[in-house]
């Protein structure tokens, strides 16, 4: 018997964080690794490989979410030249994920990263690549077995399928960015960003405080305080999303 399926891997869009003058901003992600549930698909990886994922600076901590969303069910032709058969998809399971730096960890939603038929779940990639990684690229490959039944048969399990996917994403890494603005004489920065429980501010006047605003997406201010030099902001209480810093 001839059982065919697929690694159901296709996008959520990262945002891209630009500064201008004084203005920076900073993306915050939920921890653990929460799916984009808002995604309306019935299968993919997202972001897909075409839009593949944000590169990495080094010294700088690194944070990838990918949303998995496993299909119910499939059409297969289990002998050729007859009609296709639908397939009950019960999970698809990340085996492995290699060719990816040392320094690059990988978790899932679930942990096992098994992910069942017609759910969501989610990968995090994440880590902080080393002085000496500049200029590297790392393709991202897949290893992923899917395990069915078919519909007219559903009592009896199919053999799992195993599917390699090469080069998914690719994660380049380059020098450390200059995450900053510059206000007269100094030259400011925020870190990591995307931040997950909290941010850094470096680079302020070390002799006074300087007022810090943050707002969201809709123009709300949501947080303001004075910070000194190399002050770490709070954001454990923040929604998951993109803030605007001044």
């Amino acid at each position: 018997m001839d059982y065919r399926c697929f690694s159901y891997f296709s996008t959520m869009k990262t945002i891209v964080v630009t500064l201008f003058a004084v203005l920076g901003a900073v993306g915050l992600q939920a921890q653990p690794c929460t799916p984009d549930t808002t995604i309306q698909a019935n299968s993919g990886i997202f972001p897909d490989s075409a839009t593949g994922i944000p590169q990495a600076f080094v010294n700088v901590p690194y944070e990838q979410t990918v949303t998995i969303i496993a299909p119910s069910d499939t059409q297969v032709v289990v002998i050729p030249g007859t009609p296709a058969q639908t397939v009950l998809i019960d999970s698809i399971v990340l085996d492995s994920v290699y060719t990816i730096p040392s320094w690059l960890n990988v978790e899932c939603d679930p942990p096992t990263c098994a992910f069942e038929g017609g759910s969501y779940g989610c990968i995090t990639f994440y880590g902080t690549p080393p002085v000496g990684e500049a200029n590297k690229s790392y393709p991202v490959n897949f290893i992923t077995r899917s395990h069915g039944r078919l519909l007219l048969l559903p009592n009896t399990p199919l053999p799992p399928q195993y599917d390699t996917t090469l080069a998914y994403y690719t994660l380049a890494v380059n020098e450390e960015p200059l995450s900053a603005a510059a206000s007269g004489h100094i030259e400011w920065r925020i870190y990591p960003n995307p931040a997950t429980h909290s941010f850094q501010v470096t680079g302020l006047d070390a002799a006074q405080p300087t007022l810090l605003r943050a707002w969201d997406g809709t123009g709300r201010l949501v947080h303001q305080e004075e910070i000194m030099r190399n002050s770490i902001i709070k954001t454990k209480n923040w929604h998951s999303g993109v803030y605007w810093i001044h």
